[in-house]
């Protein structure tokens, strides 16, 4: 028969009633009727009961909460990015960059283009056409094409075509029209541009030699 072993009853009384240990419980009992005089006990006694305690559960378990645990480890890694300077200063650009695409209107656009299978197949045609490949094949050339394009001057013109094509003009024979042409510095000037323009159209479509 195992032997009982013996208990100091008195020593263990002893060490219970100690001043650290009444000190201990002490602060505990204070604490535990701050808690119930602020409410806090009967709520958690609330939350106890099994109702509480399963729509607790389900929302704690919900898919969304599950997939980020489960991607906690990319989470830190993102964390760890957004800690380098130029990343936050890049992500700050971008997020403005789609602000002002929200405020202009594009984003939707670009929203429901992404939504439209067939938008978005048509698109994919367009961006694979043989016209595109050539022209970012040669991409360096309307870029240069580009830079010496005076774009004032041009703005200019369509100013100026504008401006003619919505003045009126009374009927006129052929003579008269030469006549006015060539007595107006103004239009003989732009005859001369538009002889100088077709002559480099048609040099242009000239057969090679």
């Amino acid at each position: 028969m195992t032997p009982v072993a013996s208990i100091d009853v008195n020593e263990e009384i002893e060490e219970l009633l100690s001043p650290r240990t009444v000190e201990l419980l002490g602060k505990a009992v204070d604490l535990l009727g701050r808690l119930d005089e602020a409410g806090i006990l009967a709520a958690i006694s609330s939350l106890a009961s099994s109702d509480a305690v399963g729509e607790l559960a389900k929302a704690l378990l919900t898919t969304d909460l599950v997939r980020a645990l489960n991607g906690i480890g990319n989470l830190l890694r993102l964390a760890g990015a957004l800690s380098d300077e130029d990343v936050v200063n890049s992500v700050e650009k971008l997020l403005g960059l789609a602000k002002a695409l929200n405020e202009s209107g594009m984003l939707d656009s670009l929203v429901d283009l992404a939504g439209d299978p067939d938008l978005v197949g048509g698109a994919s045609k367009a961006l694979l056409g043989t016209g595109l490949i050539h022209l970012l094949n040669n991409l360096d050339e309307l870029s240069k094409a580009l830079t010496a394009i005076d774009f004032k001057a041009l703005a200019s013109l369509v100013d100026a075509l504008m401006r003619g094509l919505k003045a009126e003009a009374g009927p006129q024979d052929s003579l008269g029209l030469i006549k006015a042409v060539l007595s107006n510095d103004d239009a003989k000037r732009g005859l001369a541009v538009a002889v100088n323009v077709l002559s480099k159209l048609g040099a242009t479509a000239a057969p090679p030699q």
